[in-house]
């Protein structure tokens, strides 16, 4: 186990995170949180799947991150969310990537209702 899987597990037991992410679907945490443990630039770049810690991937977690201070730990990976997967096979089948318009239009197919910025 490495120096981030267990300053990750004392920060899921401390803060409860895996039960949280049941409840809300979601965890934020500061990067203050992350910094008792050990520095959170550190602790919350993943450059690849396998570089996640261990509770991560049991958990079938990721982290995304908010702004330079804050994460948040998300319930399901990207590639698990309906509209991602659909976007991705869209830009299989047409070898460009999806235009915004595509990407909403595939958010109303799913019930996503969201107001685009323009």
């Amino acid at each position: 186990m490495t120096k981030n899987d267990e300053a990750w597990e004392r920060l899921f037991e401390r803060y409860e995170i895996l039960e949280e992410v049941n409840k809300n679907g979601f965890f934020k945490i500061e990067a203050s949180q992350i910094n008792q443990e050990r520095e959170s630039r550190l602790m919350a770049k993943f450059d690849h799947v396998v570089n996640l810690p261990k509770i991560f991937r049991d958990n079938n977690l990721s982290i995304l991150p908010l702004y330079k201070l804050k994460y948040l730990k998300l319930i399901e990976t990207i590639l698990a969310h309906e509209v991602f997967n659909r976007a991705f096979y869209l830009s299989l089948e047409t070898g460009d990537i999806p235009s915004k318009e595509q990407v909403t239009n595939i958010m109303s197919e799913c019930n996503l209702n969201i107001t685009i910025q323009q």
